[in-house]
């Protein structure tokens, strides 16, 4: 869970943009982040091009939560924000 952690640290300190975010990473504009606009978000956001397949299909096993559809939409995205693993860490 390094991967998810560190993601959503880094997104809560850019809070204000969280929509803008989203709306980059969607780089067809379907209103759904793919497993390679996952891959690239996370590349960019973490500064890290060494992911694995592995870490990233774990970030997207935690924020496709709702229909399991294999895609992360805005709502996903936005409640995995929300509810993340450091907050039950006080």
């Amino acid at each position: 869970m390094i991967t998810v952690t560190k993601l959503l640290l880094k997104l809560r300190s850019s809070k204000a943009q969280l929509a803008k975010v989203f709306r980059d990473a969607d780089e067809d504009k379907n209103g759904l982040l793919t497993f390679s606009e996952l891959k690239q978000l996370l590349e960019h956001l973490l500064g890290d091009s060494s992911l694995t397949d592995s870490d990233v299909a774990q970030v997207m096993l935690v924020f496709d939560m709702q229909d399991k559809d294999g895609y992360i939409d805005y709502s996903e995205f936005f409640m995995n924000y929300k509810r993340t693993p450091l907050s039950s860490t006080s």
